[in-house]
């Protein structure tokens, strides 16, 4: 497995909408083109919600931080 954790600048009529830092998880190593896919399913809302992303940083980590993050970091919106 590889981990990672990203930055992500989501905008909108030309300023900053969102600034999220995020985890990524996947079988083979991802590239940016992942990242960015994941953002625009979970976090950016519709298509015509937002004018651009920017990933201005990645970082691949190792599974006890990835947990680490995961665990005491990361809302469960279920609860």
């Amino acid at each position: 497995m590889h981990y990672y954790t990203f930055s992500v600048l989501i905008f909108a009529d030309g300023k900053i909408r969102d600034g999220l830092n995020l985890l990524h998880k996947s079988e083979k190593p991802a590239t940016i083109i992942e990242f960015k896919r994941d953002v625009e399913r979970w976090h950016a809302g519709p298509p015509e919600s937002y004018s651009g992303l920017i990933i201005p940083y990645w970082q691949e980590i190792d599974e006890e931080t990835y947990n680490h993050i995961n665990q005491n970091f990361l809302t469960d919106l279920d609860k």
